[in-house]
């Protein structure tokens, strides 16, 4: 791989290093995934986990409705009509998965957990798990446009596009700093080697990494960690090549609209095979418990954006999606009064939409929200089952998208109720 003078001066070395792929990455089916996090802690009630039990504050306007021919029992209401229409248009390709145990009413603890599978942060996250068994040779294999992925020792396979297009920086050092009072680049350019500097230039970094080589990066991690340097810089190039990124404007990503026509030009060219985003709503509610009603109604209506996108762009039938939130809610509001909320609970419920998705309801809470055990081959509620945890919907994540969870999950039971 060759180091050429547009990488060398308009990537830059620090921020290259985020683009670069790993060594040795195992290749497997391919399948997309893309992450929708409700970062705070959603209230499966008012929408996906209804209840009418006295042991339940539910919504007072709210009525269950039942779709995919009554296999998923759902909280809809005429103030939240997005909840309706999604499940009206996409019920038969989505599975609702109830009681997933999280263990911890700790935000980073139990975002941690949901995404990686594990208790800490240092392991990757099943956005890193897919890129690096299905993205091997992508530019951009795991893409975190939403800025809370973990990519664990895979840091060189991910890039953090940023939630305001930061990307762009990266490609282009133009955008990255404006130019000083009264000077234009065009009067003023950034200084670009000719070709004997670019050659010179080219033979240093390669004698450098070749006495590195020779010493402390011969063996293991560090030779692993000097190769995805060398590599990054091709990577970057690769990225520069792409006219739709090149077009990308800075800060234009905030919202999840915004972010979801990302994922998808990235999905669409083939640059990338994972996505995180992220809703930009505030869950963690409280106080106000009614903002989870309009919070769930946005977040829907952001759904059925992004599977009619999938739709129309012919990525459905490659691509899974899951939709998730760290924790869920008390059974109980936590005062009285119309400003009261609810506070943490360590039992949550979630989405997985898409290819090789098999539509229902499955997990289960009882009446007072507490996880029902499970039996994880069906995905329904078994009372002489086992426990729905963290790890087993992870491992069924990897499962869905064809990666062997052992190889990430060692001894972890995959929940497959959902793989058709």
């Amino acid at each position: 791989m060759q180091l050429t003078r547009r990488s060398f001066i308009g990537a830059g070395l620090g921020g290259l290093g985020l683009l670069a792929l790993p060594r040795g990455a195992s290749a497997a089916a391919t399948a997309n995934l893309i992450v929708v996090f409700a970062r705070g802690g959603w209230d499966p009630v008012w929408s996906i986990d209804p209840k009418q039990s006295g042991d339940v504050d539910s919504p007072p306007d709210g009525t269950i409705a039942d779709f995919h021919g009554g296999k998923t029992p759902i909280l809809i209401a005429p103030g939240r009509p997005n909840i309706e229409a999604f499940f009206g248009e996409w019920a038969g390709q989505c599975a609702v998965v109830r009681g997933i145990d999280v263990g911890s009413i700790a935000h980073f603890a139990c975002h941690v957990r949901m995404m990686t599978g594990t208790r800490t942060e240092l392991n990757p996250d099943v956005g890193a798990m897919t890129a690096v068994s299905n993205g091997t040779g992508l530019p951009l294999p795991y893409a975190d446009i939403g800025g809370g992925a973990y990519a664990g020792a895979y840091a060189a396979q991910m890039g953090r596009l940023g939630n305001r297009n930061q990307v762009v920086t990266l490609l282009d050092r133009k955008k990255a700093y404006a130019p000083a009072t009264a000077v234009d680049y065009a009067d003023t350019p950034l200084l670009v080697p000719t070709n004997d500097e670019s050659a010179q230039i080219q033979s240093w970094l390669d004698a450098r990494a070749q006495r590195l080589g020779e010493g402390r990066a011969a063996l293991g991690d560090n030779a692993r960690r000097l190769q995805d340097y060398r590599d990054c810089f091709g990577r970057a190039d690769a990225l520069r090549e792409i006219p739709e990124l090149q077009k990308l404007p800075l800060g234009g990503a905030a919202a999840l609209p915004g972010q979801i026509e990302l994922a998808l030009t990235l999905l669409q060219l083939g640059t990338s095979r994972s996505i995180y985003l992220d809703s930009r709503l505030d869950w963690d509610t409280h106080d106000d418990i009614a903002d989870q009603g309009s919070n769930q109604d946005e977040l829907f209506g952001d759904l059925s954006l992004l599977m009619q996108r999938l739709t129309e762009t012919g990525l459905l039938a490659s691509t899974a999606v899951v939709v998730m939130s760290e924790m869920g809610r008390t059974p109980k509001l936590n005062g009285p009064g119309n400003t009261a909320g609810k506070d943490h609970w360590p039992v949550t419920s979630a989405l997985v939409l898409g290819a090789g998705v098999k539509p229902g309801s499955y997990g289960a809470t009882d009446d007072k929200l507490n996880a029902r055990a499970v039996n994880l081959t069906s995905g329904k509620a078994d009372d002489g089952g086992v426990p729905l945890r963290y790890d087993n919907f992870a491992a069924g994540v990897l499962k869905l998208v064809g990666i062997d969870p052992q190889e990430w999950l060692a001894d972890v039971v995959p929940m497959q109720g959902f793989i058709a």
